[in-house]
């Protein structure tokens, strides 16, 4: 299993729990979840966690919603910057 889609299953696994949960207690939700994870470097000692947060990598912001999950350039590499960036109104 490559790199971006091993990030893609555990971002997918967690949006999903979140978004499910949400479901079951409503029948027309328009939730969506926006995770913030880190795209590592090969370089990166922590390439293999993309929730690592203390390393100088690009940080993304994995967005799901209506069924579909994309994933979307947060344009920095400081997680508390993309943080209150996933926090914005869109």
């Amino acid at each position: 299993m490559n790199h971006l889609h091993r990030v893609d299953s555990v971002l997918y696994k967690d949006c999903t729990r979140a978004y499910s949960g949400v479901m079951a207690n409503s029948e027309s939700s328009t939730t969506t979840t926006i995770t913030v994870y880190t795209r590592h470097s090969s370089a990166c000692p922590k390439h293999e966690d993309p929730r690592w947060r203390n390393c100088k990598c690009r940080k993304y912001l994995y967005v799901y919603g209506d069924g579909v999950a994309r994933r979307v350039s947060a344009k920095t590499r400081v997680w508390g910057t993309a943080d209150r960036r996933r926090n914005q109104p869109a």
